[in-house]
């Protein structure tokens, strides 16, 4: 049985989409409702996780956390797998995961966030974050001064 891996690298250059029909054993280990259709999911196998949209109540409904399962009939886009009615779900035998794999399936789903900043304090040069992390501005701009210099 194939991996993850080899099963979103698939994709011929300039494809954006391809539907992948062999079978592909994973672990959903994340799942989030978006909307009466569309489920968001983290799947992984020992390969990688990866990022997974369900658009069919039908298939979303076979895929619970921690189960392992053998997915096939999904497309494959840029960085997520597409799963719809034409995507067969069965369950199997337990697959175990590495640590480094969970974290980065949680990731996907919920990632952290940088701390906000008010702009009056970025602009003052007070962050409370070093200045090689992240930071979220927020505020409004009222002026913008650009120096022009002829050198």
């Amino acid at each position: 049985m194939l991996s993850l891996k080899s099963a979103v690298e698939a994709k011929n250059p300039g494809q954006s989409t391809m539907v992948y029909s062999r079978p592909v054993r994973v672990v959903c280990l994340e799942k989030k409702q978006l909307d009466n259709n569309n489920v968001e999911l983290a799947l992984a196998d020992n390969s990688m996780a990866v990022k997974a949209v369900c658009n069919s109540s039908a298939v979303a409904d076979k895929l619970d956390i921690n189960q392992s399962v053998i997915i096939r009939n999904f497309k494959t886009g840029r960085s997520v797998l597409l799963l719809d009615k034409k995507t067969v779900v069965t369950k199997c035998a337990q697959l175990d995961i590495s640590p480094d794999i969970i974290s980065q399936a949680t990731y996907l789903l919920n990632p952290v966030l940088p701390p906000k900043q008010n702009i009056t304090d970025v602009l003052a040069g007070v962050l409370s974050t070093s200045p090689t992390k992240l930071t979220t501005v927020v505020g409004v701009i009222d002026h913008v001064c650009l120096t022009l210099s002829n050198s």
